[in-house]
């Protein structure tokens, strides 16, 4: 009857009337989210052309809405340099292709260049059908300067470990040049005694190969067992305090920062000895960490035999001192005999006046 057919109707158009505004309210929800947003929001068209244009947008880019829309994007903010990039990007756009986020240039108004985000969605017909994209930007300026900076500081911190790495490279290297050619054996223990440098005049030294001593043996092995009793002995007494017949009685001034030089013997591979002199330190860190102790050997044997020599040459000189003061004295003796008799008889000449006035006198005057 027409009654239903009015009511069907009537019901159909309530129903319609409450899709539209609830459309409408969705429209004007999304418009107020649009306007609201931080983030620049443009709507293009599938040729480019800015149909939609927000707060935000205006805000970054210094176009007002009416300055925008109607006008193709790519003439208002795409530099130069990236036109070839917005082409491509609308081409994915119109093959439905997804986007996704990515960095890229943008130009304001005023023509400075700006770092944005670029994110892009397309934009659907009321049949489905693709009619444009929205676009979203982000101004990331702040976070490209931070990462510029963070980039510049890294460098920096690079070029700062390279040049120190150089330093120590080029230090390691000079270190290496004068452990290798000192003329005095460089020994280098840990904290405990453990040997862990032995440059080559230790080896000449001593007679030991590097790799014998590092990292096996402690100094204690190239001492006499009477030194070590004897220098605990001393330590204990001065320090007031145990010291064992040990490495530790060897390093027990060092070890209280007392550096120390000392003449001692030390015992070769083969067992003989040989005179050296031992500059004796501890090694610490410049955080006060105790890294070990160092030993410096000097080799006294051709100084020892120099002394020698010298003793020897003193005590011949000393004994030939001795053989011409006892000779000059009998020489004296033996001639002063006959000179005594001599003078005197030149005396009774001069005082008996025979020869007075005559060069003989002038002669046994001179002899008187």
């Amino acid at each position: 009857s027409v009654s239903v057919v009015v009511g069907a109707f009537f019901l159909a158009y309530a129903a319609w009337a409450q899709r539209r505004l609830q459309f409408a309210l969705e429209r004007a929800r999304l418009a107020a989210i649009v306007e609201g947003s931080n983030d620049a929001i443009v709507a293009k068209t599938l040729s480019g052309v800015v149909t939609d244009w927000n707060g935000a947008a205006e805000k970054l880019f210094g176009y007002s809405a009416a300055e925008a829309i109607d006008h193709s994007i790519t003439s208002l903010i795409v530099p130069e340099g990236e036109i070839e990039e917005e082409r491509r990007v609308l081409a994915q756009v119109a093959r439905g292709d997804p986007s996704g986020t990515f960095r890229t240039i943008r130009r304001t108004k005023s023509g400075a260049l700006l770092p944005v985000t670029l994110s892009l969605s397309p934009i659907s017909g009321p049949k489905g059908q693709l009619v444009g994209s929205s676009v979203i930007m982000r101004d990331i300026s702040s976070e490209v300067a931070a990462e510029t900076q963070i980039r510049e500081l890294n460098a920096n911190l690079e070029k700062q470990v390279a040049e120190r790495t150089g330093e120590l490279q080029r230090s390691a290297v000079l270190q290496t040049a004068i452990l290798q050619n000192a003329g005095s054996a460089i020994i280098a223990t840990d904290p405990h005694g453990v040997i862990t440098l032995f440059n080559p005049a230790a080896e000449r030294l001593l007679g030991y190969a590097r790799e014998e001593v590092v990292g096996r043996m402690t100094p204690t092995a190239f001492h006499l067992q009477k030194t070590l009793v004897d220098r605990a002995g001393a330590a204990s007494a001065r320090f007031d305090t145990p010291v064992e017949p040990g490495f530790e009685a060897l390093v027990a001034n060092a070890k209280r920062g007392l550096a120390e030089v000392n003449d001692a013997r030390y015992v070769r591979r083969d067992g003989t000895l040989v005179p050296v002199r031992v500059y004796r330190s501890q090694l610490v860190s410049d955080g006060g960490e105790v890294l070990g102790y160092l030993g410096v050997v000097t080799d006294l044997t051709e100084q020892v035999a120099h002394e020698r020599e010298l003793l020897a040459a003193k005590q011949a000189a000393e004994e030939a001192g001795e053989a011409k003061a006892t000779f000059l004295a009998s020489m004296s003796h033996e001639l002063r005999t006959p000179l005594n008799s001599i003078i005197g008889f030149s005396r009774l000449i001069v005082e008996g006046g025979q020869l007075r006035g005559t060069s003989a006198e002038r002669q046994i005057r001179m002899v008187y």
